[in-house]
């Protein structure tokens, strides 16, 4: 490996590069689910700053401070994007839905939301609907009041009324496996 090389993988990796060229796998490979392989739109959204903030973001808020749970929002939309594209392979809009689910968190969201009297959810809608990520979605067809609406109706991604979704299913198992309970 050159230096070069061994710059733009971590640049990538780690602080969220633009690229996805040569090592698309490493980069949204997690440790819960099989490797599904991206269509372009899913690779350029993946390179949108929206869902790169996502790897600086823990996803156990204040309790990655004081607990082995360390892993970031962005494995854990991986996560759910997986079980979505896994599960429905065919349905590009809920695929792109599951990529998009948390864009909108700030740190240590779900604890301080309700005393900055702010909704994650209001965040992620704006983030869509700005240009970066609405130019990309229209790119390919996909209207991104489309993407709201399935954001927030019951899916198979939010959970909501009855159904347990993907969302909740990965927080669970992925806060369970980062804690050392797969053994």
């Amino acid at each position: 490996l050159t230096i070069k090389k061994i710059i733009i993988f971590f640049i990538a990796k780690y602080l969220g590069g633009s690229s996805l060229q040569t090592n698309e796998a490493q980069l949204i490979s997690e440790p819960l689910n099989p490797y599904i392989e991206p269509n372009e739109l899913e690779i350029k959204l993946i390179q949108s700053q929206p869902i790169r903030r996502l790897k600086h973001l823990a996803h156990f808020g204040a309790g990655s401070l004081v607990s082995p749970v360390v892993h970031s929002r962005f494995e854990h939309m991986i996560g759910v994007w997986k079980l979505t594209a896994y599960y429905f392979p065919e349905n590009i809009e809920l695929r792109v839905a599951a990529l998009l689910h948390d864009i909108g968190h700030l740190p240590f969201s779900h604890a301080v939301e309700n005393t900055l009297n702010f909704d994650h959810h209001k965040l992620t809608e704006q983030y869509i609907l700005e240009d970066e990520i609405s130019s990309i979605l229209q790119q390919f067809n996909i209207d991104p009041y489309k993407i709201i609406d399935i954001l927030n109706e019951p899916s198979v991604i939010t959970g909501k009324g009855e159904i347990l979704g993907f969302d909740h299913l990965d927080s669970f198992f992925r806060d369970t496996y980062m804690a050392g309970c797969n053994r």
